[in-house]
């Protein structure tokens, strides 16, 4: 695993000589990666067209998480033909996250990967790694599943990401 890359187009509302500076950097990023042969953990926001962009114009294939992932179907699609995995986490807590709960019933879960980005992004308190139970079990309620499937297959996926 390379680390944690990506884009952010939102916070401060970055000029568009900001946007190219980070995808400059996003691309040395994904070089790197596809040259050590290793996965990465994608930081997205308002950004999942030019990470796309990126990735094909890196000819990055080493795949990894798009992290705490809080778009639509249709990016998540998108970051799927990426080789990306999709990263559910603690907006799952919130009832009225409706995007990210269409995703979670939407996608098949070798394409999904639960995290809480502890201890960020929990509106009512601090966020913990044992909220990932939580999550875990919302996913199983919105999907009609077994908790224990959805714990073993989200692992397994982890663990094909993180291979040696």
């Amino acid at each position: 695993m390379v680390g944690e890359t990506g884009l952010d187009f939102l916070v401060n509302r970055p000029s568009e000589r900001q946007k190219q500076r980070q995808i400059d950097a996003f691309c040395r990023h994904l070089a790197l990666a596809q040259k050590l042969a290793r996965p990465v953990i994608v930081h997205n926001v308002k950004a999942t067209a030019a990470i796309a962009d990126a990735v094909q114009q890196t000819g990055f294939t080493q795949g990894g998480i798009a992290h705490a992932f809080s778009g639509s179907v249709e990016e998540a699609q998108i970051l799927l033909r990426c080789g990306f995995k999709i990263g559910i986490r603690s907006l799952l807590l919130n009832p009225k996250a409706k995007k990210v709960r269409q995703v979670v019933r939407y996608l098949d879960l070798d394409d999904m990967v639960l995290e809480t980005d502890s201890p960020f992004m929990l509106c009512d308190g601090v966020n913990t790694p044992e909220n990932v139970r939580r999550i875990a079990e919302i996913v199983a309620d919105l999907r009609a599943a077994d908790l224990a499937e959805i714990a073993f297959k989200t692992e397994k996926t982890v663990e094909k990401i993180l291979k040696p």
